[in-house]
């Protein structure tokens, strides 16, 4: 199958728009103590929530899309404090008053569409304000802002509230036997996505029947992507969701039949967007919910959640370790910080998924090469991408634990054109 990746478009609209928005990643541009940051949200239209009486049904559903929106601000933390009346945090939640100009905050905006967040506008958060998120510990009333005075439900938030409201696998005796049925791949797919994580288990037949991540560049990266992504799905999927961010989420929307595969997946909270897929998979009964420290381990599979803060939805998603057909293993780590990764997973591997796309990291824990290796760490990142991954000093962590071997899906000159990365 040759799915065709859509293109960044820019339309025209001069609407001014309030949003509420999730705060869902932080990426700082430098190193400098002033440094600017790219702050993203994911957000819903304030005045359609506000108006609906039945949010869940009438705004949360495969059918409607407009009122979803990607945002991304770049600024100083301390000049959002200014603007926003709060600092940058991940996880908090905000009303965003964007104009189409303005002083104000430099935005752009991706909004939702029927095949994903291509829609991209260039705008100015003119104001707002911090809300409270009503699953946040100490409990209290939702606010107007996240649950109408004229709507019977408050947003669905997070993937514990979703789980509760389907009917879905939360319970280990319902995701063990999935698990189980998982054969070693005879060969693992670092898919070139451009800015984005996709990872995909082949079988012989050259069908892809796990993935590890279904993520697509959304807008501001989408001229990173191929233009056309080649998937030859089995009839029956598994996806292992690390944690999520769009850009390791983003595919469904492209690749419809992803939304009928089995989905394992971290108890996290969730952003609107990511709750509106979130939704449309519990309701076909395919949303497995990682049950709180469990693991599972066999000596061809091993699948943890990992071990960092509470609200870090990077450090507290799934990894994956696997022994392929031949014999040789492979660690897929997401975005999370090595030194988060469960205890089983930290013996030394033929094959490595960078972490976090070559980011900025902690650099005292990468995993070691398994000495005398055929492999190599592969990463996945597009090139001239606006996070400015990968970094320099992550790479060098790398070469010193034995990763000299490595292989960006991008181009990069002296090394060789963009492309897959296979590990066999």
């Amino acid at each position: 199958m040759r799915i065709d990746i859509p293109s960044p478009t820019f339309p025209e609209d001069d609407r001014p728009r309030a949003l509420y928005a999730r705060l869902s990643r932080i990426d700082f541009l430098s190193a400098s103590p002033y440094r600017r940051a790219s702050i993203e949200f994911d957000g819903v239209d304030a005045d359609q929530v506000d108006d609906s009486k039945n949010p869940e049904g009438e705004i949360f559903n495969e059918r409607e899309f407009k009122a979803f929106a990607l945002t991304r601000i770049v600024t100083t933390p301390r000049r959002f404090q200014e603007v926003m009346g709060a600092p940058p945090v991940v996880g908090s939640w905000f009303r965003l008053k964007i104009e189409p100009k303005g002083d104000g905050l430099m935005t752009w905006q991706a909004q939702l569409g029927p095949l994903g967040y291509y829609a991209q506008r260039r705008v100015v958060t003119v104001g707002g304000n911090p809300l409270v998120d009503p699953l946040s510990p100490p409990s209290g009333p939702s606010p107007k802002s996240l649950g109408a005075a004229s709507a019977k439900e408050p947003l669905p938030t997070s993937i514990a509230e979703l789980s509760n409201r389907f009917t879905v696998g939360r319970k280990w005796s319902d995701i063990e036997p999935i698990l189980k049925s998982i054969t070693a791949p005879k060969e693992i797919v670092v898919r070139d996505v451009g800015q984005a994580s996709f990872v995909s288990f082949v079988d012989k037949e050259g069908r892809s029947y796990l993935h590890f991540d279904t993520g697509l560049p959304v807008s501001w990266n989408g001229y990173t992507a191929p233009k056309k992504l080649d998937v030859d799905l089995a009839k029956d999927q598994i996806v292992i969701l690390s944690h999520w961010d769009w850009d390791h989420l983003h595919a469904p929307c492209t690749i419809k039949d992803l939304y009928d595969a089995k989905w394992i997946v971290p108890s996290q909270r969730l952003g609107p967007g990511a709750a509106r897929i979130a939704t449309a998979i519990a309701k076909r009964g395919n949303l497995f919910v990682w049950p709180n420290g469990a693991a599972f381990t066999t000596p061809d599979l091993s699948i943890a959640e990992c071990a960092g803060k509470f609200g870090n939805a990077n450090n507290t998603g799934l990894a994956l370790r696997a022994r392929l057909s031949a014999g040789r293993e492979a660690l897929l780590t997401g975005d999370a910080d090595y030194s988060t990764l469960p205890a089983t997973m930290t013996a030394p591997v033929d094959y490595l998924l960078v972490s976090h796309h070559g980011a900025a990291m902690s650099v005292g824990s990468v995993p070691i090469a398994r000495s005398g290796t055929v492999g190599f760490a592969a990463v996945s990142f597009g090139g001239g991408n606006t996070y400015r991954h990968p970094n320099a000093a992550t790479e060098l962590a790398h070469f010193k634990s034995g990763w000299g071997n490595w292989r960006p899906t991008a181009r990069r000159p002296g090394i060789g054109p963009r492309g897959d990365r296979r590990f066999v």
